[in-house]
């Protein structure tokens, strides 16, 4: 991997049902969910950790699936906090 070619930096995501993180334009994203959340991945370099914040509106109990060829650092399954306003889950 030459680390030169990744994009350190945040990137606020608007939430929506359907979300595309572009990895060109940085490795952390947040999200305060108004939606269930599928999330998809692009311009990805091999290797490159990306980090995901997911903020619960003031309904909550919003759910947050993966897409295709994307996986969490241990395997295990995502399952959001789903406290309003204040749940807050983060994914590496």
């Amino acid at each position: 991997m030459n680390v030169s070619e990744i994009v350190y930096g945040v990137v606020a995501v608007d939430s929506a049902a359907a979300i595309e993180f572009d990895c060109s334009k940085g490795n952390i994203f947040t999200c305060t969910a108004a939606h269930n959340l599928t999330v998809t991945v692009i311009n990805a370099k091999v290797g490159q950790d990306i980090t995901f914040i997911m903020l619960q509106d003031g309904t909550g109990s919003r759910t947050l699936t993966l897409g295709t060829g994307i996986s969490n650092a241990t395997g295990a399954t995502i399952t959001p906090t789903t406290t309003a306003t204040t749940g807050k889950s983060t994914y590496k």
